[in-house]
């Protein structure tokens, strides 16, 4: 590593959500190509961190990006041992707002749920809303209907959502389209793309999705997916 050129002028890395979900998180939970991997996305707890101190903490190839930064955040123990996730820092709390929303690969599949959240100063509820926001991401298997792990006999595939690790997407609202919103994206037949959003609705950003791949609530009619209940998926 120590005789490894520094990466281009000008790079940058904006993976889609496809690419987070399907390729990054994929490979950081089978445990494959680790080393490369974490110089854009390195592991950590953000939660003990303050949003405004992750950007230092970017995996080397990412310190100087101004937009967005990556995190794989491990399971916390209290979660593993079926507690709730606790999502508060020192000086304050991230919170969900919106529903949760699919993720989808380009051949219609559903990889991973979404969740959309704000920092906030202070101590809920009465904590002071920041620009700071984050996307968190969760894979998604598909179990077949006569797999073991079932409990009971189902003719239909199953959801299983993977807790033990978490990919995490930092930015600051700036009021702006950002890199990541402006990443051309190719239309699949018969779709119309998703609008960028512009000035007013940035600004906002919570209900804003994407012009990647995810959207809200159930799957259009004519996927194959199952509509899920998030009981099912146990999201906390």
């Amino acid at each position: 590593m120590a005789d490894e050129q520094p990466p281009p002028l000008g790079f940058r890395f904006y993976p889609t959500e496809e690419e987070l979900a399907s390729f990054f998180l994929r490979n950081q939970l089978d445990g494959q190509n680790q080393d490369d991997m974490h110089r854009v996305i390195p592991v950590l707890d953000i939660y003990e961190k303050e949003p405004w101190d992750l950007p230092q903490l970017a995996g080397d190839r990412c310190q100087e990006d101004t937009e967005q930064w990556f995190f794989f955040v491990p399971r916390q123990k209290s979660e593993a041992r079926g507690g709730r996730l606790n999502r508060g820092t020192p000086l304050g709390y991230w919170k969900a707002t919106g529903s949760p929303g699919y993720v989808y690969s380009s051949d219609h599949r559903v990889i991973a749920m979404k969740k959309s959240m704000v920092f906030y100063l202070g101590k809920a509820p009465t904590g002071r809303k920041t620009k700071w926001k984050m996307n968190e991401y969760k894979a998604i298997d598909r179990i077949p209907p006569h797999h073991p792990s079932h409990s009971q006999a189902a003719h239909r595939v199953r959801a299983h959502l993977r807790h033990e690790f978490t990919v995490c997407r930092v930015y600051v609202a700036s009021g702006a389209c950002r890199a990541f919103d402006r990443r051309p994206v190719e239309a699949t037949p018969g779709e119309t793309p998703a609008a960028v959003p512009n000035a007013s609705e940035g600004e906002e950003g919570e209900h804003v999705q994407n012009p990647e791949s995810s959207r809200q609530g159930d799957p259009p009619s004519g996927f194959e997916e199952l509509r899920w209940d998030w009981e099912q998926l146990e999201w906390p």
